[in-house]
């Protein structure tokens, strides 16, 4: 029986290290950690995961049966007043060095990179252009978004989106989140990638209840911020207010502190406030997924993503998604229309599209209904170890090759 020796380059935090740390961090990347339940104890994997430490900003390694979580510091200035600028003008260099110091010296089988656009670490994988064992899993694709942003977040929106360039031209191997993806913009933008193995997003299946009554119009969940499409969804629920429509909205999630601003302000401006309740973040899977059973509609009209796990949530707690065409989402409807796909951006479509599912059951029973079926038959997790297993057999030996 082979055995891998393989690199998560990523980053997450999860219960296991807030409980090691006895520091409590809030949900991020819930992905990764789901993956590591997938392959803790087996025996043909050892894993190693190379990621920043949000909780201690120290090098640290520790060690979890076959898992060993490679830490390190990813703040290497004590000046917090240049912020930004130190992230884009030094921070590079030092994370890749961090980085290859760590790697060269597990001298794994398999690189494994979890998205290419973020500054925390996914720099690292550029010391390893050129060699055949670095797989990149596509999480979504910044360089879709048209968001304008103020300086200095306009800074690192563009940094972001050189990085994932960079890196998806410089490598001919990824995992994609579906069997039979519907969009060219890979094979449109990455010739270089030659490459694509599919490999499933862990999902976690929640529990369906029958019995909750619905109190709201519309749910979100996940990170509240502009590029989720937030933004655009108070846009929408002002114009419908306009119209005579008072759609309310139940929100779940952390409000990440760069789109606070903006989000009260227009809450405020456009007089919804009493429309929306804010329910905060929920550590607890089970009372989120119990709360957001409350709303009617699940919204997540983002700008840019892979297949998000708050759908493929929704869509087996029967409750039917409106979102936008970007990453995988339009495979959802490629046999049966599973959800509502409404153009990015545009918030004129968006209000129309939540008309129109508030107000045609007909609509609305059969989105419920094919997605519970979609999500039964396509997002279980039983298939993610085997892919795993698959995909590192296959790197290994072409990297012996």
């Amino acid at each position: 029986m082979n055995k891998y020796k393989v690199v998560w380059l990523c980053h997450f935090t999860n219960d296991y290290l807030n409980n090691y740390f006895g520091i409590e961090k809030k949900e991020l990347s819930r992905w990764i950690d789901s993956f590591t339940n997938i392959v803790i104890g087996n025996e043909q994997l050892d894993i190693h995961i190379v990621a920043p430490n949000y909780w201690t900003h120290e090098d640290l390694v520790i060690k979890r049966e076959n898992i060993t979580y490679h830490l390190y510091r990813y703040i290497h200035t004590k000046n917090v007043r240049i912020g930004v600028l130190e992230q884009l003008f030094t921070k590079e260099r030092y994370i890749k060095n961090k980085i290859k110091k760590i790697i060269d010296g597990i001298a794994p089988d398999v690189i494994h990179l979890f998205g290419s656009e973020n500054m925390d670490y996914s720099c690292g994988i550029l010391n390893y252009i050129g060699n055949k064992n670095v797989v990149i899993s596509i999480q979504g694709h910044i360089n879709k978004t048209k968001d304008k942003q103020a300086f200095p977040r306009n800074l690192v929106i563009n940094y972001r989106k050189k990085l994932e360039r960079k890196i998806n031209s410089s490598f001919d191997t990824i995992t994609i989140s579906t069997k039979k993806p519907t969009s060219t913009y890979i094979s449109d933008n990455y010739p270089n990638i030659t490459c694509k193995r599919t490999l499933f997003f862990p999902t976690t299946i929640p529990q369906y209840h029958d019995n909750i009554e619905k109190k709201f119009d519309l749910v979100f969940w996940g990170r509240i911020c502009r590029e989720k499409g937030f933004i655009d969804l108070l846009d929408a629920l002002h114009i419908l207010k306009q119209e005579g429509h008072l759609v309310t909205l139940l929100v779940i999630g952390k409000l990440e502190n760069a789109s606070k601003n903006e989000i009260f302000e227009k809450i405020e401006r456009y007089g919804i406030k009493e429309q929306i309740e804010f329910a905060g973040f929920m550590k607890d899977t089970n009372t989120m997924f119990l709360k957001a059973q409350e709303g009617r509609i699940y919204i997540l009209p983002t700008h840019y993503d892979g297949m998000p796990g708050s759908v493929r949530e929704a869509m087996h707690l029967q409750i039917p998604v409106i979102t936008t065409p970007v990453g995988s989402l339009p495979n959802l409807n490629k046999e049966n229309e599973c959800v509502i796909l409404s153009e990015t951006g545009n918030i004129e479509k968006l209000g129309n599209n939540i008309t129109r599912l508030l107000n045609d059951k007909e609509l609305y029973d059969t989105l419920k209904k094919n997605a519970k079926e979609y999500a039964n038959n396509n997002f279980s997790n039983k298939e993610i170890l085997t892919q795993l297993l698959d995909l590192y057999k296959e790197i290994s030996k072409r990297n012996g090759e």
